[in-house]
C-alpha cells in the first residue's frame, strides 16, 4: 500500500532538464569562481609567509639589541645610585635581574607583532588587495 503511494508521487515528477550547453557554461563559471579563490587563497598565504618571516626576524633583533645594551643600561642604573643615595638601585638591578629578562621579551613580542601588521599592510597594499 505505501508503496503504492509512494509511485503514485514519483509518477508525477517529471523534471526538467536544462540543455547540455547551460549546464557547461553554469559549471565553467563554477570552475572559474573555484580558481579565483584558489588563486586568491595561495597570495594570501605568500603574503602570511612573508609578513611571519619579517615579524620573526624584526623580534629577534629587538631580542639581540636589548640584551647586548642590557649592560650599558645596568651601568647606567647603578651610576644613577650616586645622585639618589637613599635608595639602593645596584642592589636592584642584581636581585631582580629577571625583570629585565621579561621586559625584554616582551620589547621583542611587540616589536614582532607591530612588524607583523606593518609588513601585511605593506605587502597588501603593493598588491593592490
Amino acid at each position: 500500500m505505501e508503496d503504492d503511494k509512494l509511485k503514485d508521487i514519483f509518477d508525477g515528477y517529471n523534471p526538467e532538464l536544462s540543455s547540455s550547453f547551460q549546464f557547461m557554461r553554469k559549471l565553467e563559471r563554477n570552475m572559474e569562481s573555484v580558481e579565483i579563490i584558489k588563486r586568491h587563497d595561495a597570495a594570501l598565504k605568500r603574503r602570511n609567509k612573508i609578513a611571519v618571516a619579517i615579524s620573526g626576524l624584526c623580534g629577534f633583533a629587538m631580542g639581540v639589541i636589548l640584551t647586548l645594551i642590557l649592560p650599558l643600561i645596568e651601568n647606567r642604573i647603578s651610576s644613577m645610585s650616586i645622585l639618589l643615595p637613599f635608595i639602593n638601585i645596584s642592589r636592584l638591578t642584581v636581585d631582580y635581574g629577571f625583570v629585565a629578562w621579561i621586559v625584554i621579551a616582551a620589547a621583542s613580542v611587540l616589536t614582532a607583532i607591530n612588524a607583523y601588521e606593518a609588513s601585511m599592510a605593506i605587502i597588501s597594499h603593493k598588491e593592490g588587495v
